[in-house]
């Protein structure tokens, strides 16, 4: 595992960013990948702990484009800049350099986001922060089963557990029907 230091904090990026703008960065991020295909799932999980179950709504994300790069150097160009972009001017929707950092603001917990990118092989990235200290990425082989709903093939899949309700502006009686329709397939 590989840890890459960023110069962004996460009160920046929760001032710096409106709530809808991370999903639509991240179907941006699999356009500009070249994507065929974009697959979204929105999904009730109940999470265990001694205390009681608690159910949270997720949202996974996922394409068929290019993937990440993930060899370091290249990585931390790439992908650990904020406000800075090395995307080319053929691409169409991000050139901006938020993207990726816009998802911490849709989680409760900046554990509850993780982005995988296969090539090759798998790998996942994790977002480690606090609120006033810089947010750090870990890059890391991973080789186990993936958890999504997703049963398409992708080469990138960005994963929020537990989603912040409070950025969506959900009312509670529009949320409870919201729940009951996820419920019914």
């Amino acid at each position: 595992m590989r840890q890459f230091e960023t110069k962004v904090t996460l009160k920046t990026i929760l001032k710096d960013t409106k709530s809808d703008s991370a999903i639509k960065e991240a179907v941006a991020n699999a356009i500009d990948a070249n994507s065929k295909n974009i697959y979204i799932e929105v999904y009730e999980k109940t999470i265990s702990n001694d205390i009681m179950d608690t159910i949270c709504i997720c949202l996974d994300i996922a394409d068929d484009g290019d993937g990440i790069v993930t060899k370091e150097r290249k990585f931390e160009d790439a992908f650990c800049q904020y406000n800075v972009s090395i995307k080319n001017e053929k691409v169409k929707y991000g050139k901006k350099g938020k993207g990726r950092y816009s998802y911490l603001s849709l989680v409760k917990n900046h554990k509850n986001l993780n982005i995988y990118t296969k090539n090759t092989q798998v790998f996942k990235i994790a977002f480690s922060c606090k609120s006033n200290e810089n947010i750090t990425l870990k890059l890391e082989n991973y080789n186990k089963k993936i958890d999504t709903q997703i049963k398409q093939n992708y080469t990138t899949l960005v994963q929020f557990y537990d989603l912040n309700e409070e950025k969506f502006n959900i009312k509670k009686e529009i949320k409870r029907k919201f729940q009951k329709r996820l419920k019914v397939k």
